[in-house]
């Protein structure tokens, strides 16, 4: 009997310690010290090579320190902001990005722009990548201040635009040298398959022939599947661009409504209808809205919108239809659906306006007055 219990509490013990391991193994242990954090820093994610961004939490921090352990089973992009950042639209520009690798510890201080990075194994190789990102933020900052400077004059602000313009591309040159350079003398490693997520499309193909078929099917595996899935959206992007313009016939699609119902764009035929593929992340979709509303009742009657959300989850699409009252149609776009890459849409907000027969009259990408006054000739001032 005793020694049945003995065998019973060990085989708890045993249960236990799996079941710890399991978690940890699910989760990144995250230390940080921020110098220029004094109170909140926000933590998103995002699926490796996706560009869909999840908040994941406020954290208040005690001047700029942390700790945090984010729940993941499987390798994702973290990435660490300044609320303001956010307010001022800057989120893209002043964060601070680095894989998420669950079962590994990563330790941060410096500053989010500039960081330096230590922990488990990985991220000490990690480092010497958040090295060459180091030198292209500080080129950035360094270009974006020189701009501010010399914008200040309006006679200098054109040259002032073309000197940044040569000055990030010089450095986005550098970076993606470094980057080759390093999965060149590092082919098996973990990391080199994780850029593949990150290295521009015309790279791509030239790159993943550095990997060496054990970095592919490592951890990264998805890194390297999302670059392939780049490739192949942009070989689409390529047939739908030969295929889509203004003159020819707008692709007919069938999306469901925000009340789950199919709707296709085919059942509007006969009237004007405005596409515009947006997104409750951007922006500029948001700050437009107000003038699409007016529009919509200054010509009411006289062609219908159709609201195409790309790139959200459900619940962030109706709550954004919700909170900006939008009245006219709203489809979601899921993930699986290729209706915006049939329109060859590279930047939000994209406007395709169809005409009564099918055809497609005008394409605008981008918030601009230009889109509006189209509009007013299309359908004469009132």
């Amino acid at each position: 009997m005793k020694n049945s219990r003995l065998l019973s509490l060990a085989a708890a013990a045993l249960l236990f310690s799996a079941a710890a391991k399991a978690q940890q193994s699910a989760e990144l242990h995250i230390k940080a010290r921020l110098a220029d954090v004094r109170d909140t820093i926000v933590l998103a994610c995002t699926e490796l090579g996706k560009g869909s961004m999840e908040k994941i939490a406020d954290i208040v921090t005690k001047d700029g320190m942390f700790e945090y352990r984010l729940k993941t089973d499987k390798p994702k992009t973290l990435v660490l902001f300044r609320p303001y950042a956010q307010q001022r639209g800057q989120m893209m520009i002043h964060n601070l990005s680095l894989p998420a690798v669950p079962g590994e510890t990563v330790e941060i201080s410096g500053t989010v722009m500039l960081p330096t990075i230590g922990g488990s194994a990985f991220y000490k190789d990690y480092a010497t990548v958040m090295d060459f990102v180091k030198t292209f933020n500080k080129s950035m900052l360094e270009a974006a201040d020189a701009y501010n400077a010399a914008a200040k004059d309006s006679l200098q602000r054109e040259k002032a635009r073309e000197d940044y313009a040569t000055n990030m591309a010089t450095a986005s040159k550098l970076l993606i040298d470094q980057l080759f350079g390093y999965a060149r003398q590092n082919p098996d490693s973990e990391i080199s398959a994780y850029l593949a997520s990150f290295i521009q499309t015309e790279y791509i193909e030239d790159y993943l022939k550095l990997l060496s078929p054990k970095a592919k099917e490592s951890r990264m595996k998805p890194a390297v599947e999302a670059a392939v899935s780049r490739l192949e959206a942009e070989r689409k992007m390529k047939e739908a661009e030969a295929n889509v313009a203004e003159g020819k016939p707008a692709p007919d699609f069938t999306l469901n409504d925000i009340n789950g119902k199919p709707f296709s764009l085919s059942s509007l035929r006969g009237k004007y209808v405005v596409l515009d593929f947006w997104g409750s992340w951007c922006g500029w979709c948001i700050k437009g809205m107000p003038e699409m509303k007016r529009y919509y009742g200054k010509y009411s009657g006289k062609f219908e919108i159709v609201g195409i959300d790309c790139n959200d989850t459900e619940r962030k699409w109706k709550d954004a239809v919700g909170k900006n009252a939008l009245p006219w149609i709203n489809v979601k776009s899921e993930q699986e659906d290729a209706t915006p890459e049939r329109y060859a849409v590279k930047g939000f907000p994209t406007k395709v306006v169809v005409a009564p027969d099918g055809t497609i009259a005008k394409i605008a990408v981008g918030e601009s007055p230009e889109f509006y006054k189209y509009l007013d000739s299309l359908f004469g001032e009132e």
